[in-house]
């Protein structure tokens, strides 16, 4: 499985945060790819 950093939604894969992180390698620090969006609920 490929990983896109994107959540799935209602089936659909949304990236439609205003937030976003990256993991750490934790054996030099280095950030990993890809960049992942954090899910949240629209008002």
């Amino acid at each position: 499985m490929k990983l896109s950093g994107l959540n799935f939604i209602g089936g659909r894969q949304s990236g439609n945060s205003k937030e976003t992180f990256r993991a750490v390698n934790p054996e030099n620090n280095e950030p990993l790819n890809p960049l992942y969006y954090e899910a949240w609920q629209e008002a």
